[in-house]
Parts: structure tokens; C-alpha cells; sequence
């Protein structure tokens, strides 16, 4: 976080405000959720948390003006403009973390392995084992069965939301 701001005096009666702050946040982690027969959607983590990578960072910048006039020492009146995401940038704040919508087991990944690499869920969750085989996760129902491309969500981190567009807002103040 980095904010500045500078109130510049004219004269007794008049004044201005301008300030500029930046703010960087790291994405979040992106993990591999799947439903829970008990406790429902989103409640079973395939793999460990995290294990999906992390979203963009997420930067913005937003700028402030104003004016006061000051007409004797106990009224004054101010004018205010403030710009949020300044620069209108458009990142990615969440993705569709749901792998499937059917029950699944978590996986547990070999000592040394990546979990992506080692339950075939690289990517998008679409891409085959180097054995041809789609991915190695097994489905609570038996338990001995492993999860089919259908059960799997075609969305998977697939941007859910973005971060605000650039908007201004106007104030004015009376102060006595």
C-alpha cells in the first residue's frame, strides 16, 4: 500500500487537496473443491489447498482532488471529486474452483509428487494421464471407481469475477 496526499494553501480563504494511493494484492490460492455427500457442494478438497495455483495479482490506483473555500473561520465549503481504479484496470479476482459437482474422495499424492501432475489434473482438469487414463480420483459413491471427463466441471478456473470498473464520485460539504 502506498497513499499521498499534499493540501496546498492558496491564501486564508482558499484550498486544495489532491492524493493518489496505490494498493497491490496478491492472488488468491485456487483450489480443487468437489461436493461431500454430508456437508454438500463445495465441501471436499481433492487435492490440498492451494494446489491450483493462485489468481493474478490485483493492482489499483485510485486519486482524490478537492477544493475548500473558507468564507470565515467556523463555515467553510468543500468540493471533492475521488476516481477508484483509476487506471480501469480489469483483473481477475476469483475463478470457478469447483472440479465437479459429483462426490469425490480427496487425493492423496505420492511422497515427492505435484498433486496436479499425480491425479492427471494439470490445466484446465481436461487433460489425460500420460497412460491415457482421465484423472486418478475416486468417486465416494463405490470408492473403487475413478472420475470420468463428464463428471468434471468444463468451467474449472474459468474467471468467476473481475475487479470493479473505474467509477468517480462527487461530494460537497457545508461545514458551520
Amino acid at each position: 500500500k502506498v497513499y499521498a496526499a499534499k493540501q496546498f494553501q492558496v491564501n486564508n480563504s482558499l484550498s486544495f487537496v489532491l492524493g493518489l494511493t496505490y494498493t497491490g494484492i496478491s492472488g488468491a490460492p485456487i483450489n480443487y473443491l468437489a461436493s461431500h455427500p454430508i456437508y454438500g457442494a463445495d465441501e471436499s478438497f481433492v487435492l490440498p489447498r492451494g494446489s491450483g495455483g493462485r489468481t493474478p495479482w490485483i493492482h489499483d490506483i485510485n486519486a482524490k482532488g478537492g477544493v475548500t473555500y473558507n468564507f470565515d473561520k467556523d463555515r467553510a465549503l468543500s468540493f471533492t471529486v475521488d476516481v477508484f481504479n483509476l487506471l480501469n484496470f480489469q483483473g481477475v479476482t476469483s475463478v470457478d474452483e469447483t472440479i465437479s459437482e459429483k462426490d469425490l474422495l480427496p487425493f492423496v499424492t505420492p511422497a515427492g509428487k505435484n498433486p496436479q501432475e499425480a491425479a492427471c489434473l494439470a490445466g484446465n482438469a481436461q487433460t489425460a494421464c500420460p497412460n491415457g487414463q482421465l484423472p486418478i480420483i475416486k468417486s465416494t459413491d463405490t470408492g473403487t471407481t475413478n472420475a470420468t471427463v463428464s463428471d468434471l466441471n468444463p468451467n474449472f478456473k474459468r474467471p468467476t469475477s473481475y475487479q470493479a470498473p473505474i467509477s468517480v464520485r462527487l461530494g460537497l460539504k457545508l461545514t458551520f
